[in-house]
């Protein structure tokens, strides 16, 4: 019998004041895309919330469900207009309480997909600065 893979990831960080958000970026195949994830990661990383699976929302893979049971503002990070992160969660009935469109921050949409330190800064600032 096959093992049963479970997701390990933990429950919703306490961000700043007290907020229990949740990161949801898009990933996308795209330097705006995988900026999303970047800075996502970093966002968990100083505290600003707990980084969760996009792809788990339609799929209502349990973890990540519990991670938007548990959490109060749910953060949608896209890479472009077309809002993936975004339409997904709201897809499923998940109100987005920040949504933050990286082209929208200046950052040109290429085909390279290793995004440089100081364009993830941006977005990480972004989101502390409620954008």
């Amino acid at each position: 019998m096959a093992e049963e893979v479970k997701c390990v990831c933990g429950g919703p960080g306490v961000g700043e004041g007290g907020k229990k958000r949740v990161l949801f970026p898009c990933s996308g195949a795209s330097n705006t895309g995988q900026m999303s994830n970047h800075a996502a990661v970093r966002l968990a990383q100083e505290g600003f919330g707990i980084l969760a699976c996009t792809a788990g929302i339609p799929i209502r893979a349990p973890a990540t469900m519990d991670k938007v049971a548990k959490g109060e503002e749910m953060v949608a990070i896209d890479g472009c207009p077309v809002a993936c992160a975004r339409k997904v969660l709201e897809q499923q009935g998940i109100t987005v309480g920040q949504h933050i469109i990286v082209t929208e921050l200046g950052i040109k949409k290429t085909g390279e997909l290793i995004p440089s330190d100081e364009e993830i800064e941006k977005v990480v600032d972004a989101a502390w600065s409620g954008s």
